[in-house]
């Protein structure tokens, strides 16, 4: 997984160690009312399924298709909290963990 930060990094990112928050619940159990906290405590940008660009969406659609983690942690690194798919997905927590280390990650329960 260290290829992940790798590739990352050389994306001349300055802030790729900044902290993150991954919301890694699934749907339905608070994950829209912790994008709401975000925002109040403007803990922004936040990667949300309503906030992406259509570019940014067609990265996550080829990515269930592929699954290619580099191109997830490249579009992650544009964003400081997260919530809903795709990052609450397979073995994505993982992969974000090596990529962004020290990020927090909050999983919500119904």
């Amino acid at each position: 997984m260290e290829l992940y930060r790798e590739r990352a990094m050389q994306q001349d990112n300055s802030d790729i160690d900044r902290q993150r928050v991954f919301c890694v619940g699934m749907n339905k159990t608070g994950t829209s009312t912790l994008k709401a906290c975000f925002e109040i405590l403007d803990m922004i940008p936040v990667a949300s399924p309503k906030t992406l660009s259509k570019n940014e969406r067609t990265v996550i659609q080829n990515f269930y298709g592929n699954q290619d983690y580099c191109a997830i942690c490249k579009l992650a690194k544009n964003f400081v909290t997260f919530e809903n798919r795709p990052w609450n997905m397979w073995e994505m927590c993982q992969h974000l963990d090596e990529c962004f280390p020290n990020s927090l990650f909050i999983l919500t329960i119904d």
